[in-house]
């Protein structure tokens, strides 16, 4: 093995990772570089002094030797390094105005690249994309679709990204108002676009694992696989089947080069046609980061070839690994490339020394099999601990059992996206046959993650790293030092003498049953029927991949309207103003839940936030929501917040706060709001942080929400005192003649003359939880279709009791409860009102 260079891959490594994570490096590369050009120089006349043999007298050849290979290992690394710090100071010194303008949070226009494969919204109609402004950076664009390369200008509001983390390639986000393509990509990116559209339209009708799976495994698009799908190939260690990685690039390569070993070609020919097929194939699939690293090492291997040297795995990966890092540090933040390095570093290094050691257990021919899964798992478990925790303990079962499909339904997926564009009937019937190889695929996933032990549970982070990887290397000595005798031979020797008695039995079968060898009459017969009953299990392979996997509650709607989040005991309800801009309702308790919850929908900007009262299950999660989209306004019951430090955090953030009047309305986007009660709103509460204040409780901000004909009432956390006042109040100002806020509107001051409108209410979320002090005549009074329980699973308040389910199931209402459905998202599908969880 030649491990020359695997000093250079993990120093550049190291310190890609750790630059690319600091935020101003432009004098900090200045003096590294500096540094690393004393080292460079001091690394050349060590050499220059140890080959003119003036430290002959230090000893041997030997010691020379090796003092010269150290010395020019050091200049190597310093030279590298040195490259490499200077380029992300570069780059992070002129992304600087772009970062300012995202710290401000300024509305721009800006010029690129189109550098990701748009990808569908989880709501909406919109896109999610990257665009690489040129001597900027990298913004990550929600908005209308463009052509992949194309070069585009996008105008919005930047901000920065919700969960920014130390290290992102990416510096903000912009929701654009407008995206105006000003050239279109190149022949060769036009081609490859139109052939992946084709695929998608191809595969869409099929089912839905095909949907996902077929233009995955072909072209790296898993845009539309559903999510349960997603999560099964991950529990039962199959992630990488799911999108394109090294091993996909492998299957392509190695079928290209039996190809060529048919049909001969010269020496040049193939090395041609071997490195245009690769290019090709990086610009069809995207170049991510799996991808390019088996791409660099690939191509390290066919400039050996050229230039007449055998060129070592692990050098081929190191080489082009380095070089990837210098072109793109930011790669050593990507846990894909870190996944491709360490199991391909696995299966090169340790693959064969353990099939040779479990040969006697399995035999020679199928030890490969178990080594090469074994390897892989052990080599990528310690990464995956860095972002999850627990451990796939179905890996290798699971890649042993899918093996014999994963190339032919690689090999009919690309033929399928070849086909597609030019003879559509061909590619619908290759990829038919291809998702009966992704059904398999799809079942192998969902039966190996649906055992109970399918994950072992480990702690995750620095510590579960460390513990695993010491349980590993302790594994790993004692089957090294393992001599395998006894029973591993009596096992070799019984299945020598089986072989050995088959033959013999087989004969004594024959003689017993009295058969004769088959005639060419038995062949027909035999192969008419295999033939036969083949069609068969084809088709109904076939029809059975419409039904391997459906779409469940998790597939939401993109006309969606509204949604409760989950935020265990507490309240937090977004209501859609905008493809990307919402209308929030409370925040929760816990800042991550809130703000999961907004990425989740998608939501890049809070136009109007309203906080019903200062409890800490309200306004507890604020930072999560002001966390890359501050609000513009701010609604409040009071101006008297105790305790919970929610108006510091806004005025900080430059909201404006209001306190809106009885029957103030206004709008926000496409949706209409309105006070409803009285203006009896005071100061003299108890402290905020108390969740069971009833002074507090019933001072909470009720409003009614208008959006595509359908009504929404929060009640906040009113006890029975304010619900009784609540409904006394729409008494006096409404006119009922129909359930709901009705015919005659409310008087509004400082918002107009309209109401909420005249139908009846669609959802009401149920005051303080559901607990068990509710007002019935109010429930009568707006005798909503749904009633909303924002309520945490096991809460200890008892919440929701069942005296407050039954009064709402008492006037029609269909109870949807957070702690049991998870995030409620409702959409407007035909006029009609839907539901779908997120749990």
């Amino acid at each position: 093995m030649d491990a020359r260079l695997v000093p250079l891959f993990l120093c550049l490594y190291l310190a890609a990772w750790v630059f690319t994570a600091q935020s101003a490096l432009f004098g900090l590369g200045i003096g590294a570089a500096v540094i690393a050009g004393a080292a460079v120089i001091a690394g050349a006349a060590g050499t220059v002094v140890l080959t003119s043999g003036q430290l002959c007298h230090l000893g041997s050849v030997t010691l020379r030797t090796a003092l010269l290979s150290v010395t020019a290992h050091l200049a190597l690394i310093a030279t590298a390094v040195s490259v490499l710090i200077g380029g992300i100071s570069w780059r992070q010194h002129v992304s600087a105005p772009l970062s300012e303008a995202i710290k401000n949070v300024e509305t721009v226009s800006l010029w690129g690249t189109v550098v990701s494969e748009p990808t569908p919204t989880k709501f909406g109609t919109g896109y999610n994309w990257e665009l690489q402004v040129p001597n900027s950076g990298r913004i990550r664009v929600t908005g209308e679709k463009p052509p992949y390369r194309a070069q585009v200008q996008v105008h919005g509001k930047l901000s920065a990204n919700a969960n920014q983390k130390p290290g992102d390639k990416v510096l903000g986000r912009i929701t654009a108002t407008e995206t105006v393509i000003i050239k279109q990509p190149t022949a060769i990116w036009r081609l490859s676009n139109h052939l992946r559209e084709a695929l998608v339209r191809v595969c869409a009708p099929i089912s839905p694992q095909a949907a996902g799976l077929v233009p995955g495994m072909a072209i790296g698009d898993t845009s539309r696989l559903p999510d349960e799908l997603s999560d099964a190939f991950r529990i039962s260690g199959l992630v990488h089947l799911t999108a394109v990685s090294g091993g996909h690039f492998a299957v392509i390569m190695v079928s290209l080069t039996g190809i060529m070993t048919i049909f001969r070609p010269s020496r040049w020919v193939r090395i041609g046609v071997v490195a245009i097929v690769g290019i090709w194939f990086v610009m069809l699939v995207r170049p991510g980061a799996a991808v390019l690293r088996a791409a660099a090492m690939f191509a390290v291997g066919v400039l050996g070839t050229a230039l007449g040297r055998r060129a070592s795995s692990v050098s081929a990966l190191c080489a082009g690994s380095s070089v990837l890092l210098i072109l793109d540090p930011w790669l050593a933040r990507s846990y894909g490339f870190a996944l491709s390095c360490a199991a391909s570093a696995g299966l090169m290094t340790l693959s064969s020394p353990l099939a040779r050691k479990i040969a006697p257990w399995l035999g020679e021919k199928a030890a490969p099999f178990v080594a090469v899964p074994t390897v892989a798992a052990a080599s990528c478990a310690p990464t995956i601990l860095l972002f999850t925790t627990g451990l796939p303990a179905t890996t290798v079962l699971a890649n042993l059992a899918v093996t014999p499909a994963v190339a032919p339904t690689t090999l009919l997926s690309l033929g399928a996206t070849l086909a597609a564009p030019i003879l559509p009937p061909l590619a619908t019937v290759l990829a038919k046959t291809a998702a009966v190889g992704t059904g398999y695929l799809a079942w192998v996933a969902t039966k190996c993650a649906g055992l109970k032990w399918a994950i072992i549970p480990w702690p995750g982070g620095a510590r579960g790293v460390l513990l695993l990887v010491m349980l590993e290397v302790g594994a790993g000595v004692a089957l090294w030092r393992w001599q395998p005798v006894g029973w591993p031979n009596h096992w070799r020797q019984r299945v020598s003498d089986t072989k050995k008695e088959l033959p013999k039995a087989a004969k004594a079968v024959r003689r017993r049953l009295q058969l004769s060898a088959p005639n060419r009459c038995d062949i027909l017969v035999l192969g008419g029927s295999a033939v036969v009953l083949g069609s068969l299990l084809f088709g109904v392979a076939l029809a059975g991949t419409k039904t391997v996997l459906r779409r469940g509650d998790s597939a939401i709607a993109q006309d969606w309207l509204v949604a409760f989040c989950d935020v265990t005991q507490g309240d937090g309800m977004v209501i859609r103003s905008g493809p990307s801009a919402a209308l929030v309702v409370d925040v929760g308790p816990d800042p991550a839940l809130i703000g999961k919850c907004l990425s989740d929908l998608n939501i890049t900007e809070i136009e109007l936030l309203v906080l019903s009262h200062f409890h800490a299950d309200h306004v507890g999660g604020l930072q999560g929501a002001l966390a890359g989209h501050p609000p513009k306004t701010v609604l409040v019951p009071n101006q008297c917040d105790q305790g919970t430090g929610a108006l510091a955090a806004l005025e900080y953030a430059g909201a404006t706060i209001l306190t809106p009047k009885s029957g103030q309305s206004g709008t926000v986007g496409r949706v209409k709001w309105q006070r409803l009660g009285d203006d009896s709103s005071t100061c003299n509460i108890a402290a905020a942080g108390s969740f069971e204040d009833s002074r507090a409780n019933d001072e909470s901000l009720v409003l009614a929400f208008s959006i595509h004909d359908f009504d929404i009432v929060a009640l906040g956390d009113l006890e029975l005192a304010g619900q009784e006042r609540l409904a006394t109040w729409l008494h006096q100002n409404t006119a009922l003649t129909r359930p709901g806020i009705g015919a005659q509107g409310i008087a509004a001051q400082g918002g107009g003359t309209r109401g909420i409108g005249t139908r009846s209410i669609e959802i009401v979320k149920v005051a303080h939880h559901g607990s068990a002090k509710q007002a019935p005549q109010l429930a009568r009074l707006l005798s909503p279709k749904v009633a909303v329980f924002s309520v945490g699973a096991a809460n200890t308040f008892g919440h929701p009791t069942q005296r407050a389910l039954d009064i709402y199931e008492q006037v029609g209402a269909t109870n949807v409860r957070t702690d049991q459905c998870g995030t409620a998202v409702f959409a407007a599908t035909n006029g009609k009102l839907t539901l779908n969880c997120l749990k």
